[in-house]
């Protein structure tokens, strides 16, 4: 899979709040025009059931205004009107009995509407609230019914936003999460691929120094995915498996160390590993093929003898 570099101006986008505020008008326009036209068609007069859709409305314009914020508070303050508003919209109907009941499901929309999943929860929470306070209004108290001929009326209009802004909801938020699950599975590809192709071998070991993964490129005559369930010591030639073991001990200790040793399939080879501390239980370690860095420490090193015997030889002319 092709690295895709993580955008945060993308991340930002898809967060964006415009299908919750979207939404929330949605919510608030379907209720205005069921209620202008059920006072046009003579059905509905200035009462309770007109003071119940604009309860029903109220939410939805506030909710609106609280998603431009992008803020988890705003949200949560938002779910606790609709919490609200469903229920005392549903009281003066006449209850869980009456046509907007539904409407107590409406917590539970809006947290769909607002695409994070840790909201649906509260959302669920807000709809059972909401549901419990209407049904105890419907035993105790003696609710208004609505007429007959609104009643229909008032329950498609309360089964529908329900149902289609639910219904919404969740298809914008199981898109989304495909969405993040997409970016987040081309991430993960693109560092691996960084991982698997930087010029250093990276373990994860055991402070025991029995090795967990491997990324990177191994020195050479070795394969990284041999690594994997074995310990440090056997790519360690039998003289230097002491100063290993000892590295790793110190890396458990202090926090890092570095030591240097032939392979054991190279005796010509010389590696460099350096450790460094993550957990009690677990060591980072890098293992890079230092050959042609002792080589070049070899040749100075047989440079300056070779220089101050030159010297030497010079003083004791003189």
């Amino acid at each position: 899979m092709p690295y895709v570099r993580y955008n945060s101006r993308r991340k930002a986008r898809r967060r964006g709040p415009g299908f919750a505020v979207g939404w929330h008008l949605a919510w608030a326009l379907a209720v205005a025009i069921a209620a202008g036209a059920l006072v046009g068609a003579g059905r509905l007069s200035a009462g309770t059931e007109l003071a119940a859709l604009a309860v029903g409305a109220v939410p939805a314009l506030v909710g609106a205004g609280l998603a431009m914020t992008r803020a988890q508070p705003a949200r949560i303050i938002a779910l606790l009107i609709w919490t609200l508003a469903g229920a005392v919209a549903c009281q003066m109907t006449g209850g869980t009995l009456g046509p907007l009941a539904a409407w107590c499901l409406a917590p539970l929309a809006a947290a769909a509407a607002f695409r994070r999943s840790e909201l649906l929860s509260m959302g669920a929470a807000g709809a059972v609230a909401a549901a419990a306070l209407a049904s105890v209004g419907t035993l105790l108290l003696p609710l208004p019914a609505p007429p007959a001929e609104v009643a229909p009326w008032l329950s498609l209009l309360s089964l529908t936003t329900v149902a289609v802004g639910l219904g919404a909801g969740l298809v914008s938020l199981q898109g989304q999460s495909r969405r993040y699950a997409r970016l987040r599975d081309e991430t993960e590809a693109g560092l691996r691929e960084v991982l698997d192709n930087q010029p250093q071998l990276l373990m994860g070991v055991y402070p025991g120094g029995r090795i967990l993964e491997a990324y990177g490129q191994a020195p050479v005559g070795l394969d990284h995915r041999e690594f994997v369930g074995r310990n440090l010591g056997e790519m360690v030639s039998r003289d230097d498996r002491p100063a290993v073991d000892e590295a790793l001990q110190r890396a458990v200790q202090d926090g890092s160390a570095e030591v240097a040793f032939i392979p054991i399939h190279d005796p010509q080879g010389w590696c460099v590993l350096s450790l460094r501390r993550m957990s009690s239980i677990r060591i980072v370690a890098a293992l890079r093929d230092a050959r042609a860095q002792r080589a070049r420490e070899t040749e100075l090193e047989q440079a300056r003898a070779s220089a101050e015997s030159q010297n030497a030889g010079k003083s004791r002319f003189l």
